[in-house]
């Protein structure tokens, strides 16, 4: 034990032995030489309710003597009156009282009667106020008159509880000095509860241990039920309301029963078997008796019960900490008090029951044997809440101890593990993981007026070696050339460090055969020579035995401009080194016409999934013309794309990703859908069939699903197929013909039409008008003419327009900019166009107001120039 719970036992002791001080002086105090034992009494049990002087007529032989002392006069359990006669012969002593040692009887009528006279009479017990008793003592005390020679007393008692009347006599000095003993004997008793409640409270506002709050209840009702049963909450607390006694000490009973199982079975944790039903059952039981405590009439069956239960609840928890103290005493501290605390309630509680029962004669030990055990008990159970406290304390300090070095370990191990993820494992050059992390300071260091640029130096001769030596020595150029390069600007400052957490290196690995490194310069500086420095150092020869092998590099370069992500630069770095790999150079630049920039391929194929599942694609419709009538012959569906980081891209962008990504799918089942819900509302809008025109890629005429999910599409949104197209392209259809016929085929069979677009473009569109089912034929826009000078192609577009009219084909021109324009390929037969002169690719909403202004006249109102088409 502790220096703590020494001292919290030595207070705890220390209160124990001023309350057993106390109880001995009360002891010394009734056995003085100066109280006087009634002799010679006489009872009389009389079930009627009989008056005193039918009392003192009775005969003598009615009366009989008890073979119990006075101070031990107890009669147990009786609904009956008790009439008790004691003789007095002679004078007594002036100021002397008789005295019932007992708090707790109901009714007590007091008689002194001289010469067949009443000289003194009172009426007192717990079942009438307390403020009528003429002596305010805890127990009962009643002034003898002391002019008479010889007189006799009569007392009738009447109780519902236990029937114990210890009698004495006592001058009234002494019985007061008894009454401030008996209230010294409780304050101590009450102060040494309170002191233990009060260390439970704050013990729970330190650990929040609901165990400490069950514990503070437990001896708050322990604490009101002694004080009860020695009438010391009738005197102090409800003394005009004799009706609480006798509801209160079956409240405090129990109370005391239910959170005394309450708290053992939380305490050792009970949770399952036998015990804790046999618990539940027991505790259910103290709650019936609780609830039928309120019922007066139900005061003397439950008290009898009340005793008996709480002796059997005591010796149940003793069984209970036996057991948990057998099972946990290697590992647990102070569960040998647990047990023995309840062993001495155990002990005191039937003391008690068995004085109650008139077993044990009514002595003050027997009588104040609940007090003595309470304290015993709760001073053991303190001892053993402490210890576990203690002990609970210093596992939680081991464990806090372990926690911190595991801790401690743990960030050790998880910096080696970060230092492996991030680092090579051979070189120990960090890789790219540690630029990107520690880019945003080290980019805030490089002064405004300096270029960055990214060097990505590229084994290129790493596969040869494989090919030509082995892995071995092919793996061996590569540690090479990482121990060159960390040597070779270990004190370039233009070479930006890198790993300033770690290494101070100044290059990161980007794979087995990427190195990056990040250079900065003067605007004005030529980095050429640097480069070209680079180069001739690092790819001098590699000894390997007796030869000597070169190490073939490649360096790409890409400059950083204002707030772009770095490793978008080391893309293009990556891209420019391939270039020059393919071109045999030692050093290139990069410029946008190297070819696509594979991270922002990544990017959009990322974003493009994102963007089909959030349906944040757009359509936009761009109408087709009748030159001749001036009506309108239909739109086509553009999908349009707006990212917010990458803002508008154009289809040409990411149609082709889409189709290598098998993305297409999706894209086109989205497009068809969303014309078809265009056409849907326009009808409703208008009344008008407006005939669509959707783009096909060749990925989608391989798609076994495709006349499935269009066929779908088109009777969800009750489209009628004859006014929709599909479009396709040469360069979709190249190749298997005939697998192409058959996909377009099976889009006849639905009802819809078909058409070739970007007519002209190719080598091969005679073949594909001639053998595929083609029911429009779209004239490219670079095929038009748009200028005086350019009229060598117009008998081109005039052939064109005459093949389709002679194959039976609509014909349609694209990308028409100019009235001259219009009237040409009218002149040449073509009457259907389409181009920005007409209008432009719109929105849903801005079609719509474009359509609006479409007047009977055939106008176009609102653009630019007002055109009237001639009929």
């Amino acid at each position: 034990m502790t220096f703590a719970n020494v001292r919290v036992a030595i207070l705890a002791g220390i209160l124990f032995a001023v309350l057993f001080f106390v109880w001995s002086l009360n002891e010394h105090r009734i056995n003085k030489s100066n109280i006087d034992y009634a002799i010679d009494y006489q009872v009389y049990i009389s079930d009627d309710d009989l008056s005193l002087n039918d009392i003192i007529a009775l005969p003598v032989n009615d009366w009989h003597s008890p073979t119990q002392s006075s101070d031990a006069l107890s009669f147990g359990y009786s609904r009956s009156s008790y009439w008790i006669k004691l003789p007095l012969f002679g004078r007594i002593k002036p100021g002397q009282f008789l005295v019932i040692n007992y708090p707790l009887l109901d009714e007590i009528d007091f008689y002194q009667v001289a010469a067949n006279q009443v000289v003194r009479h009172e009426k007192t017990g717990d079942a009438r106020p307390f403020d009528n008793r003429r002596v305010k003592v805890s127990n009962f005390a009643f002034a003898l008159a002391d002019d008479v020679d010889e007189s006799n007393i009569y007392l009738r008692i009447k109780s519902s509880g236990t029937l114990k009347v210890p009698l004495y006599f006592e001058q009234y000095e002494d019985l007061i000095e008894d009454e401030a003993a008996e209230t010294l004997y409780t304050g101590a008793f009450s102060g040494y509860m309170g002191l233990m409640i009060l260390m439970s409270l704050i013990i729970v506002a330190i650990n929040s241990d609901k165990n400490y709050l069950l514990y503070g209840i437990y001896i708050l009702a322990n604490l009101g039920l002694t004080l009860n049963l020695h009438g010391l909450l009738f005197r102090w607390i409800w003394p005009s309301a004799p009706e609480w006694n006798q509801v209160s000490t079956n409240l405090f009973s129990y109370t005391l029963i239910y959170f005394q199982l309450v708290f053992v079975c939380s305490y050792i944790k009970l949770e399952n078997g036998y015990v804790k039903i046999a618990s539940d059952v027991l505790k259910m039981a103290a709650m019936v008796g609780l609830m039928i405590s309120l019922i007066p009439q139900w005061y003397m069956p439950l008290s009898k019960i009340s005793g008996v239960f709480i002796l059997f609840a005591n010796f149940f928890c003793f069984y209970l900490a036996v057991g948990y103290w057998f099972n946990n005493k290697s590992q647990l501290k102070g569960e040998m008090y647990f047990a023995l605390a309840w062993l001495v309630m155990a002990l005191g509680v039937s003391v008690v029951v068995l004085g109650v029962y008139g077993v044990l004669p009514s002595t003050p030990l027997v009588n104040n044997a609940n007090m003595i055990a309470s304290v015993l008990e709760i001073f053991f159970l303190s001892t053993a809440m402490i210890c576990r406290f203690e002990s609970e304390r210093q596992a939680r300090i081991l464990a806090t101890l372990k926690s911190h070095k595991e801790a401690e370990q743990r960030v050790h191990v998880e910096k080696h593990m970060l230092f492996q993820a991030t680092h090579d494992p051979v070189s120990h050059l960090p890789k790219k993981d540690v630029l990107l992390t520690n880019w945003p300071k080290l980019s805030a260091d490089i002064p405004a007026d300096y270029c960055t640029s990214a060097v990505l130096i590229h084994f290129e001769g790493y596969y040869a070696q494989v090919l030509s030596f082995g892995q071995q020595v092919a793996e061996s150029m590569v540690h090479e050339l990482h121990d060159r390069i960390r040597r070779l600007l270990g004190n370039k400052s233009q070479y930006l460090k890198l790993d300033y957490q770690w290494s101070q290196d100044r290059a990161v690995v980007l794979d087995s055969l990427d190195l990056c490194l990040i250079l900065i310069t003067p605007n004005d500086y030529d980095i050429s020579d640097e480069l070209n420095w680079l180069h001739t150092s690092l790819s001098g020869p590699f000894k390997y035995e007796s030869l000597f092998l070169d190490i073939d590099l490649t360096i790409g370069v890409s400059k950083l401009h204002d707030l772009e992500k770095v490793d978008r630069v080391i893309r293009r770095a990556q891209v420019a080194s391939k270039e020059a790999s393919q071109r045999r150079l030692k050093v290139l630049h990069y410029h946008n016409k190297l070819g696509q920039d594979p991270e922002l391929t990544g990017i959009i194929m990322s974003k493009l999934k994102m963007a089909l599942d959030d349906d944040s694609l757009e359509l936009a419709f761009q109408p087709q013309i009748n030159t001749h009538t001036g009506e309108l012959f239909g739109v086509e569906a553009l999908v349009r794309w707006h990212d917010e980081e990458l803002g508008w891209i154009p289809p040409d962008l990411f149609v082709p990703i889409a189709e290598q990504c098998r993305l297409i799918t999706a894209l086109t089942a989205f497009v068809v859908r969303e014309s078809c819900a265009f056409y849907q509302r326009n009808y409703k809008n208008t009344g008008q069939e407006l005939p669509i025109s959707i783009n096909l890629s060749a990925r989608n005429l391989s798609d076994e699903f495709l006349i499935q999910e269009v066929s779908r599409i088109i009777e969800e949104y009750q489209v009628p197929p004859r006014l929709v197209t599909f479009e396709v392209t040469e360069t979709a259809i190249i190749g298997d013909i005939e697998k192409s016929r058959n996909a377009l085929e099976d889009l006849l069979d639905l009802g819809v039409k078909m058409a070739l677009d970007d007519f002209g473009t190719g080598y091969s569109s005679l073949v594909y008008l001639k053998e595929l089912p083609f029911t429009e034929l779209k004239i490219d826009k670079g095929f038009l003419v748009k200028d005086d000078k350019a009229q060598h192609n117009a008998s081109l577009v005039e052939a064109a327009v005459l093949l389709g009219k002679t194959l039976n084909m609509e014909v349609i021109a694209e990308g028409v900019e100019s009235l001259e324009m219009a009237k040409q390929l009218a002149g040449y037969g073509c009457q259907l166009c389409q181009g920005f002169y007409f209008a432009k690719p719109m929105s849903e909403t801005d079609f719509r107001l474009w359509y609006k202004g479409y007047d009977n006249k055939r106008n176009i109102i609102g653009t630019k120039h007002e055109i009237t088409y001639e009929t």
